[in-house]
């Protein structure tokens, strides 16, 4: 039986002059990608990245507008990646200064968005797939819902 599929939620956290993307490094390994992580089972996806921002942060974010889905398959692991928007005052307060890392495996940054296309950033369709999404207008109904949840 092949491993089952991972459900991760990243978070899209601009400054607010929209020119700067808040971005996490794993320390070593040296890959980047967008702060959250795993939904854990019973949880909604906006709740999983607010507990991940706390755990890796330290502080709160409020999930926005969703973005889109990007799936994608590396090695034996098949990810389903869940992507919002989301505002995190306290952090977007001190861009471009890091903000420091609860976990010491991480670390974080704020990337020009100007430099995105050619950043390191995974998945690397990202690269092309978030100015889109940022720049398309929300659209006239939610595009999600939960079901279930209490």
């Amino acid at each position: 039986m092949p491993p089952p599929i991972e459900i991760v939620v990243r978070g899209v956290c601009l400054t607010p002059d929209r020119a700067r993307l808040l971005v996490c490094r794993n320390v070593a390994r040296g890959n980047v990608y967008l702060p959250g992580g795993h939904v854990e089972w019973g949880e909604t996806s906006p709740a999983a990245l607010s507990r991940e921002w706390r755990e890796e942060l330290g502080c709160d974010c409020t999930p926005g507008r969703f973005l889109g889905i990007l799936e994608q398959r590396y090695g034996d692991t098949c990810e389903l990646g869940l992507y919002f928007q989301c505002t995190s005052p306290s952090l977007e307060a001190t861009a471009p200064t890091p903000p420091p890392s609860s976990e010491p495996h991480i670390a974080f940054a704020w990337l020009p968005l100007a430099d995105l296309s050619a950043s390191s950033l995974l998945p690397a369709d990202l690269r092309t797939l978030l100015p889109a999404w940022l720049d398309a207008p929300p659209p006239g109904v939610p595009v999600h819902h939960t079901f279930g949840f209490p």
